[in-house]
Parts: structure tokens; sequence; C-alpha cells
């Protein structure tokens, strides 16, 4: 339970960071 509970959590950290670098790209080139 611990360890799916770690994979899922960093997976989501994944994915929340890859979104943010997308948004940080996207004002840049708007910038």
């Amino acid at each position: 339970m611990s360890n799916t509970q770690a994979k899922w959590s960093a997976h989501v950290m994944l994915i929340s960071a890859n979104v943010f670098l997308k948004l940080t790209g996207h004002i840049l080139v708007c910038l």
C-alpha cells in the first residue's frame, strides 16, 4: 500500500512538473 502510494505521488509530481514547464514556456514565448 505504501509503495503504491509513493509511486503514485511521484507520478503526480512528474505530471505537475511537466505541466509547469509547459506553462512557463508558453508564458516566456508570449512575453
